[in-house]
């Protein structure tokens, strides 16, 4: 009789002993993949995690330069900024209504023939065909045609305009941007400019007769749709007067605006 006790008392004791060992305490089990992987011998460790990739320098295009979305300019008084423009350069007389700091923009080995026209159009300063190639960007349109010298910006717009201090040839310049991507140039030339207008007729077909202006002495502009692999947009010309030679066409001002081609 007491063997068997004993037996049945060591029985429930190695009962006991697996329940400890299969359950944590507490009763609840672990979850799936909560526990670490053990190691032996034969198990070599886990890998290091790799380092991160140095940063990649940003293009000369590139918007990084400059542009922080979200960012903030010191907002100026109107007047005061244009004559502090017209004092850096600034040709024309003109207003904006939201004046901020031009921000600081580094051209600094910025290739300027990227943009430049030439031959026959090298008197409209910038070439447009090339205004359309996605490489070209804002650092580019400055190093070639001048320095920001007032900057219009409303806060929390993602658009900002910068008017420069322009090259001999031009009369007035804009760069347009929206998030630091350049969408648009606007020259102004005074005196007006020789332009060989067959010529351009020839390179881009016929362009589309714009109203004229309800004020201004000049007709409506000659506006070419332009394209490419990355962009499109428009490419136009203010003609003085639409009787001049086809050859020998004054011109007052070139626009050229562009978006981004989306797939289709």
């Amino acid at each position: 009789m007491l063997r068997r006790m004993r037996s049945r008392m060591l029985f429930a004791a190695l009962l006991a002993f697996a329940a400890c060992q299969s359950t944590p305490a507490g009763g609840a089990r672990p979850a799936a993949g909560t526990t670490a992987p053990i190691m032996t011998a034969d198990t070599p460790p886990p890998s290091p995690a790799p380092s991160p990739a140095p940063p990649v320098a940003a293009a000369a295009s590139s918007t990084a330069a400059w542009w922080v979305p979200g960012q903030e300019f010191e907002a100026l008084e109107s007047v005061a900024a244009t004559r502090t423009a017209q004092s850096a350069g600034l040709k024309q007389s003109l207003g904006v209504p939201y004046p901020v700091k031009c921000p600081s923009i580094d051209t600094t080995g910025v290739d300027t023939k990227a943009l430049r026209a030439t031959g026959k159009h090298a008197a409209l300063l910038a070439d447009p065909t090339a205004f359309f190639d996605g490489r070209i960007g804002v650092l580019e349109a400055i190093a070639l045609l001048g320095p920001a010298v007032l900057c219009n910006h409303q806060a929390k717009s993602p658009f900002m305009n910068l008017h420069l201090a322009p090259i001999a040839g031009a009369h007035g310049v804009t760069i347009e941007t929206q998030n630091g991507k350049l969408i648009g140039i606007v020259i102004e030339f005074e005196p007006t400019v020789s332009v060989d207008f067959a010529a351009l007729t020839a390179a881009h077909g016929a362009p589309r007769q714009m109203p004229r202006a309800p004020h201004g002495p000049y007709p409506g502009s000659d506006a070419f749709s332009m394209h490419s692999a990355s962009h499109e947009g428009t490419f136009s010309i203010g003609r003085v007067d639409h009787g001049d030679p086809a050859s020998a066409s004054r011109v007052h001002r070139m626009i050229v605006r562009r978006f981004e081609r989306t797939a289709p």
